[in-house]
């Protein structure tokens, strides 16, 4: 019933959270592959996103993102979990970035704003 529906409104929510991550990565990707990229070259460096750091955060959270897409609802908490610590990473990552923090921000809100509804769900 009543709990089913907020649990399945949860992990939409959640779903969303990693989508817009996914977004800001690939905006960020952009930015920093775009002829004025090279401005970003010393804070992403400081931020661990050049090369192996930035690969390594990438593809942690892209695969878990993947995993997520393609899991059984009963294997769905486990995935939202990981994706939701890789979101933690990337956006601690990214909100570093002069120009991007400001993007980066709102969406580390968003993603607290849903962990508060499932921990709320989980709960109540």
């Amino acid at each position: 019933g009543e709990r089913h529906v907020g649990a399945d409104h949860g992990a939409r929510a959640h779903l969303d959270v990693a989508l817009v991550v996914d977004r800001a990565w690939r905006k960020g990707e952009e930015a920093a592959l775009a002829e004025s990229g090279e401005a970003y070259d010393p804070a992403l460096a400081e931020a661990g996103l050049t090369e192996t750091g930035r690969a390594a955060k990438v593809s942690g959270f892209r695969r878990a993102l993947d995993r997520l897409l393609g899991a059984t609802a009963s294997d769905r908490p486990r995935w939202v979990r990981s994706v939701l610590t890789w979101g933690d990473v990337s956006l601690g990552s990214l909100g570093g970035v002069p120009g991007i923090k400001n993007v980066v921000e709102p969406l580390k809100e968003l993603k607290q704003s849903v962990e508060a509804l499932m921990a709320q769900e989980h709960t109540g």
